[in-house]
């Protein structure tokens, strides 16, 4: 009965440790707001926008968003502080949507790792007449990134690390957001694993016990 009673809390404990862990998985896009300008940044010019943040823990990119694709579609990029390229896709009207206010969001292939405490940018394709949102109410982002600054430049394909603006119509330019799972930390995988350990541990004392007894 005792050892029925053990392996009942260990598959208990193991399916709450689970639970966590997919709970933390479930993709989200990392930055909302809810007031702010959406408006056309030019009608006759070609820009690259977005936006800098560090990262806080280790993450995994799952898929990549723009606030206004157009019909047809517009390439969004996730590049390193050294403009190593890391992620780019494209995203479309036909693409589901999703956050606040509403991104289209593009699934990526092959899902990517941001390293813990480093600076990336994310980064749309504007074509003329395509809008983005600027001078927003302070952005709401998930725990896992730090928003950091605007980023902009003439043309498409660019991987700007500066604002043509200078900041002035910051908090911008959305634009290009993306989503992430989190990945668990060492110390929660650690609490799970000596949470099994101590149970597995009591259960051998039980067994030892009762061969002395006998």
């Amino acid at each position: 009965m005792e050892g029925a009673m053990t392996r009942a809390s260990v598959a208990a404990l193991a399916a709450a440790a689970a639970f966590g862990f997919a709970a933390s998985a479930q993709a989200t896009p990392v930055l909302s707001f809810s007031t702010g300008t959406g408006t056309v940044l030019s009608s006759q010019q070609d820009f690259s926008v977005g936006w800098s943040f560090t990262t806080t823990q280790a993450s995994t990119v799952v898929a990549l968003d723009a606030y206004d694709p157009g019909r047809s579609g517009t390439e969004v990029r996730l590049y390193d502080g050294l403009g190593t390229l890391v992620a780019s896709a494209m995203v479309s009207t036909s693409d589901p949507t999703e956050g606040s206010p509403l991104f289209y969001s593009a699934t990526l292939t092959t899902p990517v790792t941001l390293d813990a405490n480093a600076t990336y940018y994310v980064v749309q394709d504007l074509p003329a007449g395509l809008g983005a949102w600027f001078t927003v109410d302070t952005p709401v982002t998930e725990s896992a990134i730090t928003y950091g600054a605007p980023v902009s430049a003439i043309g498409l394909g660019m991987n700007p690390t500066t604002d043509l603006a200078l900041g002035t119509l910051a908090p911008a330019y959305f634009g290009p957001n993306f989503d992430i799972t989190a990945i668990p930390e060492p110390v929660s995988l650690l609490a799970f694993g000596s949470g099994i350990a101590g149970l597995a541990a009591i259960r051998r004392r039980k067994r030892v016990d009762a061969g002395s007894a006998a």
